[in-house]
C-alpha cells in the first residue's frame, strides 16, 4: 500500500492482504505467492477556482520473496510493481515498491517500506518503523479498533486507525468471495514535502481505505479514498483528491484466473 504523485499524491497502502480465524488467514504470507489487481483512479484538482480531473487506469502486481536478514524478526519482503497510463496519454508510467511484513501473535505487521522519489530520477526513499505498523490484529473481530502507526513519506506522516466492520461478499474478476472480512482504515494526513516547485505544505488532509480480505487468499478488492488542501510555495491553496479501486485479477492461491475482466468501477 505507497507512491506519490504531483499534484494528486497516491498513498497507497500497503494492504494487500463466523468461527474467527486469525490475521494469517485474512493475510497469507509465503515465498513466491503473487496477486495481480486491476487499478483505476480518478484525480481531482482546484487552484483559483478551476477543476481538473485525470483518469489513470493500469495495473498492480504484488510478489512475496524471501525473509530479510537485514531487518529485526525477518519479515517477508513484498514487492509491487504498478503499470499506470493516464487516459489521453501513450506513455506508461511504471513504479516499483517494496515492503516488509510479517504474521505473527501479534497481528500483521509492517516493519519497513521503500518507493521511489517522484521528483528525483533514480532516488528511493527507505522508511523504517519501529516500533513495526500493525495492519491487522491477531484476533479481528467485527467492532474492533485499533491504532495502526503513523505512515511516513517524503516528509508526510499518515496516522492510521483500523477498524474491522464486519464480514460481508465481495465481488472482483475472479468471482464472488464470501465472507470477506471487510476493514476501514482512517487517518488524518499532516506535514510538508518538496517539489519541483518549492516547498508545499498540508493544510488539511484525510484518507479512508476499506479492504476485503477473502479467507485463504487475501485482499480482492480494496477502495481508497483521499483528500488534501496543499498551500503553493505562492500562498495558493490546491485542493486535491483521489479515488482508487483495485480489483483482484489473478492470485498464484486460485486454480486459475480469468483472462480479462470487465472494466472498473467509476
Amino acid at each position: 500500500m505507497r507512491s506519490l504523485r504531483w499534484i494528486s499524491i497516491g498513498l497507497a497502502l500497503c494492504v494487500f492482504v463466523p468461527c474467527w480465524a486469525g490475521a494469517e488467514e485474512w493475510i497469507p504470507l509465503g515465498k513466491g505467492m503473487r496477486w495481480g489487481y486491476r487499478v483505476a483512479t480518478v484525480n481531482q484538482t482546484v487552484i483559483a477556482g478551476m477543476q481538473h480531473t485525470q483518469r489513470e487506469r493500469g495495473t498492480r502486481d504484488v510478489e512475496v520473496r524471501d525473509v530479510s536478514a537485514s531487518l529485526p524478526e525477518s519479515p517477508y519482503e513484498v514487492v509491487e510493481t504498478r503499470a499506470i497510463r493516464t487516459d489521453g496519454q501513450q506513455s506508461v508510467n511504471r513504479t516499483t515498491s517494496r515492503s516488509w511484513l510479517r504474521t505473527d501473535e501479534r497481528g500483521v505487521l509492517v516493519f519497513g517500506e521503500e518507493f521511489p522519489n517522484p521528483f528525483a530520477v533514480g532516488k528511493r526513499e527507505f522508511v523504517r518503523y519501529e516500533p513495526p505498523l500493525r495492519y491487522l490484529p491477531a484476533d479481528p473481530r467485527p467492532g474492533t479498533t485499533w491504532h495502526v502507526g503513523v505512515e511516513r513519506a517524503m516528509g508526510l506522516r499518515i496516522d492510521l486507525t483500523g477498524t474491522v466492520i464486519g464480514t460481508r461478499d465481495a465481488r472482483s474478476a475472479v468471482g464472488l468471495h464470501r465472507g470477506c472480512l471487510e476493514v476501514r482504515y482512517t487517518g488524518q494526513i499532516s506535514g510538508h514535502f518538496e517539489s519541483p516547485d518549492g516547498p508545499l505544505s498540508v493544510v488539511s488532509g484525510s484518507v479512508m481505505v476499506t479492504s476485503y480480505y477473502a479467507p485463504g487468499l487475501g485482499s480482492v478488492l480494496e477502495k481508497e479514498y483521499q483528500e488534501m488542501r496543499l498551500r503553493m510555495p505562492d500562498g495558493q491553496i490546491v485542493a486535491a483528491s483521489a479515488r482508487t479501486e483495485m480489483v483482484l485479477e489473478t492470485s498464484s492461491l486460485l486454480p486459475s484466473a480469468p483472462a480479462s475482466m470487465p472494466p472498473p468501477a467509476r
